[in-house]
C-alpha cells in the first residue's frame, strides 16, 4: 500500500480524470445518431415557439403600384404596424363605406343598398 500523499495524489489525479472534457474526435465517446429523425423538423415549421396561433387567414396575392407601395411602406414605419394590419383596415373600412358585407343567412357578400 502506498503512503498517505501518493494515495492523495492518485486520488486528485482520478478527480481530474473524472471532470476532465471527453476528447470530440474520440470515437469511443460518439453517439449513434438518431437516423430516424434526421431531416425532419423538431416542432411544426412557420411558427416560432411560444408564438400564440393567431386566427385563421388566406393568402391574398395583389400588385400595387409604386406609389402606392411607398405609402404602405411609410405607413408600416410610422404607424409601427405590419402591412397585414394596413391592409385588413384599410379593407374593412372600405367595405363599411360601401356598405358591403355579407348575408348572414348564407356567408356570401350582399349589398345593403
Amino acid at each position: 500500500m502506498g503512503s498517505f500523499l501518493d494515495q492523495a495524489l492518485n486520488e486528485d489525479k482520478r478527480k481530474a480524470d473524472k471532470r476532465r472534457e471527453a476528447d470530440p474526435a474520440d470515437p469511443g465517446n460518439a453517439q449513434e445518431p438518431d437516423w430516424d429523425s434526421i431531416g425532419k423538423p423538431s416542432r411544426p415549421a412557420g411558427r416560432r415557439v411560444g408564438r400564440p396561433k393567431g386566427p385563421e387567414r388566406v393568402p391574398l396575392t395583389v400588385r400595387v403600384l409604386p406609389h402606392t407601395n411607398s405609402l404602405l411602406t411609410k405607413a408600416v414605419e410610422e404607424l409601427e404596424m405590419n402591412p397585414q394590419s394596413i391592409v385588413e383596415e384599410a379593407l374593412l373600412a372600405y367595405f363599411k363605406r360601401n356598405k358591403i358585407q355579407l348575408d348572414p343567412a348564407n356567408g356570401e357578400p350582399s349589398s345593403a343598398a
